[in-house]
C-alpha cells in the first residue's frame, strides 16, 4: 500500500484525473488483467478505510493496480521478474462419477445441435421469452426453438447428482446449446457450514469463509462457457421447509436468512463483476416474491452510498390452475417498491402448473388454460426484462412442461411461431 501511496502523490505521471480517464475508458480489458492473487487478497481488507483524507474502497484499490498494469510505468516498475509466476484463474472441472452410478450410454448421449441455435439475449431489449431447459429427458432437443434464450443451472455440489443423466453431459448441453442464462446453486461438502453444531445440507450456503470459493466456481464457469451472459445466484433461497422437502438436494435452498444472503452477494458480486464484468448478475430467484426474505434480503445488499451487489432481482411465479394470472404482476409490483422501479425484474421460472388429485390435467380445459397463461405473459412482457417459462420437454412435473411424452403442447406451437416465424410441421394448421 505504501507504494501504491506514493505513486498517487506523484503528478503528473498518474493524476486522478489521468487514472479516472483510463480506467473508465479501459475497464473491460483492466478487470482481465487484474491479478486473481490480488483479488483474493483484497478480501482480507475491510470494507474502506482512509488515507490523507481520501476514502479508498476495495474495488478503487483493484481498479488502480490495474491501471498501473496498463501504464507503461507500471511495465516498468511494477511488473513481477521473468521468474515470477501469475497465480492462474481456477480450473473447471468435473469429477468422475463411481462406475455403479453412471448412467447408461444411450442416456448420456450428447444432444445434437439444432440447424439454428438460440440466439444471444439483446440486453436493450425488454420482455424477451425463453425456455429454462433443467430436468428435460428423452429427445428434448428436438423441441429446442431456434432464437429463445435458454437457461440451465450448474451445481456447485455434484455429489447427488451423477445418477441423473441430465447432469452427466450437462456441460455438453451448455456447449452446444449455449443457454444465455446459468444458475448457480449448492455447496460441497467441505465447504458447508455448521448449524448449532451440525454439518448442513448441500442446500444451504457455505461456510462465509468459503464465499470467495463460491465466486471462484462462478468465474471458473464462466471463463469455460464465455457465451453466458447472465448468472442466477442461488435457487429458491427462500424455499418453504416442508417436511417432504429433500434437504440433501442442493437446487432448492434452505436454511438460510435473507440478511445472510445479502451478506454472500456482497462478496461475490465484486468478484464476478471484476473477471466479467459484462455478465448481468441475478440475485433472489425467489419461491414467494412477496415474501419476508425479499423484505430482508433486498435493503441488506446494498453499500453505504445506496449502490447494490446484483444487476436484478428474479422470482418464480406459479399459478395453479385454475390460477389467477395477475399473481405474477402483483409479485413484480412488490419487489420493484422494495428495491425501485428502476430495477429489473427477470421471472426466472413460472407457468401453470395443475393438480392431478384435485383436476383432470390431461383435459383440453387445462390446455387451454395454460395458453391463455402464456398469452397473458406476452402481453405483459414489458414488465419484465425476461420471463422463462419452466419447463421444455418430458420433466412430468406438475403438467407444466411445453412438450409432454415428446408430443408438443398449444404453448409450445405459441412459442414457435413467435421465435421462429412460421407455423412448426409439427403442429395443427393454425
Amino acid at each position: 500500500m505504501a507504494a501504491l501511496e506514493s505513486r498517487i502523490n506523484q503528478p503528473p505521471e498518474l493524476s486522478n484525473s489521468f487514472l479516472l480517464k483510463e480506467m473508465l475508458s479501459n475497464w473491460q480489458q483492466i478487470a482481465k488483467n487484474v491479478p486473481h492473487a490480488v483479488l483474493k487478497a483484497l478480501r482480507e481488507l475491510p470494507d474502506n478505510f482512509h488515507f490523507k483524507d481520501i476514502k479508498i474502497t476495495p474495488l478503487i484499490i483493484t481498479m488502480c493496480l490495474a491501471a498501473f498494469y496498463l501504464t507503461s510505468c507500471a511495465k516498468s516498475e511494477f511488473q513481477p521478474a521473468p521468474s515470477a509466476t501469475m497465480i492462474p484463474p481456477p480450473s473447471f472441472t468435473v469429477t468422475p462419477a463411481p462406475d455403479n452410478l453412471l448412467p447408461t450410454a444411450t442416456s448420456i448421449s450428447v444432444p445434437p445441435p439444432t440447424e439454428q441455435l438460440p440466439a444471444a439475449v439483446d440486453k436493450q431489449k425488454r420482455g424477451q421469452i425463453g425456455i429454462n431447459i433443467d430436468f428435460n429427458k428423452g429427445e428434448w432437443w428436438q423441441f429446442v426453438i431456434p432464437g429463445m434464450p435458454l437457461k440451465m443451472t450448474i451445481v456447485w455440489d455434484g455429489e447427488k447428482w451423477w445418477d441423473h443423466p441430465w447432469i452427466k453431459n450437462q456441460q455438453e448441453r451448455i456447449n452446444t446449446y449455449k443457454p444465455a442464462i446459468l444458475g448457480f446453486s449448492g455447496t460441497p461438502p467441505e465447504k458447508r457450514r455448521e448449524i448449532e453444531g451440525i454439518l448442513a445440507p448441500p442446500c444451504a450456503l457455505p461456510d462465509p469463509a468459503y464465499y470467495g470459493d463460491f465466486a471462484d466456481f462462478i468465474n471458473a464457469t464462466l471463463d469455460r462457457f464465455p457465451d453466458t451472459q447472465y448468472v442466477e445466484i442461488w435457487n429458491e433461497p427462500d424455499a418453504p421447509q416442508y417436511p417432504y422437502k429433500d434437504t440433501a438436494w442442493p437446487t432448492i435452498g434452505c436454511e438460510m436468512s435473507g440478511k445472510e444472503y445479502a451478506q454472500m452477494l456482497k462478496v461475490i458480486y465484486p468478484e464476478i463483476k471484476i473477471r466479467h464484468p459484462a455478465v448481468t448478475v441475478l440475485a433472489g430467484a425467489l419461491s414467494d416474491g412477496m415474501g419476508e426474505f425479499a423484505r430482508e434480503f433486498i435493503p441488506n445488499a446494498r453499500d453505504e452510498h445506496g449502490g447494490y451487489f446484483y444487476d436484478g432481482i428474479s422470482f418464480h411465479s406459479y399459478p395453479a390452475f385454475p390460477g389467477d394470472f395477475n399473481e405474477i404482476l402483483e409479485e413484480a409490483e412488490f419487489l420493484g417498491a422494495i428495491a425501485s422501479s428502476a430495477t429489473d425484474l427477470y421471472a426466472t421460472e413460472t407457468s401453470l402448473i395443475c393438480d392431478i388429485s384435485e383436476y383432470d390435467c390431461d383435459s383440453e380445459e387445462f390446455k387451454q388454460a395454460q395458453l391463455k397463461y402464456l398469452k397473458f405473459l406476452i402481453k405483459h412482457r414489458n414488465q419484465f426484462r425476461i420471463i422463462l417459462w419452466y419447463t421444455l420437454a418430458n420433466n412430468d412435473w406438475a403438467f407444466a412442461e411445453l412438450v409432454r411424452d415428446n408430443q408438443v403442447q398449444k404453448t409450445w406451437c405459441l412459442l414457435y411461431r413467435r421465435g421462429v416465424g412460421e407455423q412448426s410441421p409439427l403442429c395443427p394448421p393454425h
